[in-house]
């Protein structure tokens, strides 16, 4: 079953909803799945979910146990062991301004960081782990982050959904009847509160 994380911007949080994406994309791509021993997908992982202070004030969830090596394609951790790849993660936004608005947000909100990432239809997929768009493709489902409004479809087919919620009363409004949605399938939730 989907496991379902509601990430809220906590009251005096600088940003909104499209720079915690932001963050979120980051800090999913560098831990990747693997981290854990014995746990091979992300919904497993994703039981270690708790918050940890970054630097720069941002207070993001661990998606894997703290302390281990980062996941990128292709390097080697200090036992020589390849790490798996990071995992595919789509962004659903459905509005194409607001897409390109996260587009560009993905390449300049942090000058240390590096997201490969396009829009679907404007990049080659094969080479994209991050993707955003209206629709995912049919062989992406193990990360899915909701911008748009209402529940996305196809969303079970994933193994993690990340619900990102800024204070603007809209968005709060339209994550609670999401939220209920979720809960009245009896979908497991997990709410965490974020400062920016």
């Amino acid at each position: 079953m989907t496991r379902i994380d509601f990430y809220s911007l906590a009251e005096g949080s600088r940003g909104d909803r499209f720079l915690l994406t932001c963050r979120l994309v980051e800090r999913i791509h560098q831990l990747g799945p693997g981290r854990q021993a014995g746990k091979g997908d992300l919904a497993n992982q994703a039981s270690q979910d708790l918050p940890v202070n970054q630097p720069g004030g941002a207070s993001l969830p661990d998606h894997d146990s703290p302390g281990g090596p980062s996941a990128h394609s292709g390097h080697s951790n200090h036992s020589g062991q390849e790490n798996p790849r990071p995992p595919r993660i789509h962004i659903q936004l459905s509005d194409p301004v607001l897409a390109e608005h996260l587009d560009r947000l993905l390449w300049t909100f942090d000058d240390q960081s590096f997201l490969p990432h396009g829009r679907i239809g404007q990049t080659d997929p094969e080479l994209t782990p991050i993707l955003i768009g209206a629709t995912p493709l049919d062989d992406q489902d193990q990360v899915l982050i909701n911008l748009d409004p209402g529940v996305p479809p196809g969303f079970s087919r994933f193994e993690r959904l990340c619900e990102p919620l800024d204070l603007d009363p809209a968005v709060t409004a339209a994550g609670r009847e999401r939220y209920r949605y979720y809960r009245d399938r009896g979908y497991p939730l997990h709410h965490h509160q974020i400062r920016l």
